[in-house]
């Protein structure tokens, strides 16, 4: 395994002495296994980002990972509803809205409520751009993050978004050198 990044089954061997007896697992178990992940890291990061850190860029961070667990969730939901059909996608969606009402706290995923404040005259203009430039960065992270979750290969379809992503990302690379 040296030289090759780990993926599911280097950890299934790793923790149980046995190789897996599938290539894959079952395309619910994936998704859950991305929004299990997503929400654990955000709510571990929230919570030491708002314990350890000093009021005046625990706000930007806390907003930051807040976006970037509401807008990685989005990126597998595509999954279920290619696997199961909208009424799965729905019962998703309404699920990570429950999560995220419940465990974001002091934290905003959506740049809108930066805007309205700065409307209502509660924040200055200083501080609305750099939320919501902080939460836009927040999407991009989701991006990367999802990337990263779908690297353990989960199940088939991850594995083509991650390699096709991948030629994509060196094509353009390639261009620009």
């Amino acid at each position: 395994m040296q030289g090759q990044s780990i993926d599911w089954r280097g950890i299934w061997l790793l923790t149980t002495g046995q190789e897996p007896g599938v290539d894959f697992v079952p395309p619910y178990v994936a998704s859950l296994l991305f929004f299990a992940i997503n929400m654990v890291s955000g709510i571990v990061l929230r919570t030491l980002s708002s314990a350890f850190l000093p009021q005046p860029i625990r706000g930007l961070v806390v907003d930051f990972l807040c976006t970037m667990e509401a807008c990685a969730y989005f990126f597998e939901n595509n999954f279920v509803l290619k696997y199961y059909g909208s009424l799965w996608f729905i019962i998703a969606i309404m699920g990570q809205c429950l999560v995220c009402s419940r465990t974001f706290g002091e934290g905003s995923e959506n740049p809108v409520k930066a805007l309205l404040q700065l409307l209502d005259n509660q924040i200055s203009l200083l501080k609305a751009v750099a939320q919501i430039t902080v939460q836009s960065l927040a999407g991009v992270a989701s991006y990367r993050f999802a990337r990263m979750v779908w690297s353990l290969d989960l199940i088939a379809d991850h594995h083509e978004m991650v390699w096709s992503l991948d030629l994509i990302s060196d094509h353009h690379e390639v261009w620009v050198l």
